[in-house]
């Protein structure tokens, strides 16, 4: 929820003791073994997509979300492939609208069969203002759009992912 309203500090405090081993001034001492792990190490991913070029501790928001999204592995798989189906429709659909774009078709090759978020991440970082200056700007605003989008579909299934497993956990469902 602090993601979706934009509170990346906020978020970044809560998650991190959930996903990192080591105690941090802001998040407190590490929480192991928690079921919210993959949700927190993909929530970390897109607090830190969403920074893009901003420079912090472990370099730009774009390496850093690279680096969680090593550690998501083949979790949240039904997240994941909720997302692509998304970024997939998305993707035809700004086709048709705007005939042929070079990110998008990147975007749809690039993944195969499983939603591959560094490779997004990758795709996002170059349509960015920062990151591909020589790209037509009316290009360039239609690729961020887009990357804007899948985002947050990406935040939502994730959301809807963890209150699922909530619902389950209060249920008495292990899920």
């Amino acid at each position: 929820l602090l993601l979706g309203a934009g509170h990346l500090d906020a978020c970044h405090n809560v998650i991190t003791p959930l996903s990192w081993d080591d105690a941090t001034h802001f998040g407190g001492p590490p929480k192991p073994g928690s079921a919210a792990e993959m949700a927190a190490v993909y929530a970390h991913l897109l607090v830190h997509r969403r920074e893009g070029h901003y420079v912090g501790e472990f370099g730009t928001g774009w390496n850093n979300s690279g680096f969680w999204a090593a550690r998501l592995g083949s979790m949240e798989a039904a997240v994941r492939e909720k997302v692509l189906q998304q970024a997939r429709e998305l993707a035809e659909r700004a086709l048709k609208e705007q005939g042929s774009n070079a990110a998008l078709n990147h975007l749809q090759k690039s993944h195969g069969e499983q939603w591959r978020p560094k490779n997004f991440n990758s795709l996002c970082a170059a349509l960015s203002a920062e990151g591909n200056a020589s790209l037509d700007a009316e290009l360039r605003e239609r690729g961020q759009d887009f990357c804007e989008q899948v985002a947050d579909a990406e935040w939502w299934y994730l959301l809807e992912s963890c209150v699922a497993r909530a619902t389950a956990a209060d249920a008495g469902d292990p899920r």
